[in-house]
């Protein structure tokens, strides 16, 4: 945890931006790099014109955070994927509550 689900975002992006990105994102957050898990969810972003391969969505899953570090996140992640021609980039923060998060049995 946090958990970064991605859209309609390419593999081998993912993978770069894994080991690229990570040790940023964790100091900006103050959370452990190894705890950063990164979801490539095999789906394609169509509008009524067509297939959009440069819109990525990404949804970040992970507990209460200060909106400082949240546009922090948000800025690198965009950055990122910009830099790697996502030109329309959707970052949703989507806070989990503790009471309801379980890993291996044990409530956190």
């Amino acid at each position: 945890m946090p958990h970064l689900f991605f859209n309609n975002v390419k593999e081998e992006i993912v993978s770069k931006l894994a080991q690229e990105l990570t040790l940023k994102l964790s100091q900006v957050s103050q959370i452990e790099s190894d705890w950063f898990e990164y979801y490539v969810q095999t789906n394609k972003c169509y509008t009524q014109d067509a297939y959009q391969k440069n819109n990525a969505y990404i949804e970040v899953k992970w507990f209460k955070r200060t909106s400082d570090i949240k546009e922090n996140i948000a800025r690198h992640l965009n950055d990122y994927l910009h830099q790697h021609n996502y030109s329309n980039v959707v970052i949703y923060f989507n806070e989990l509550d503790k009471d309801n998060y379980y890993e291996n049995m044990e409530q956190f």
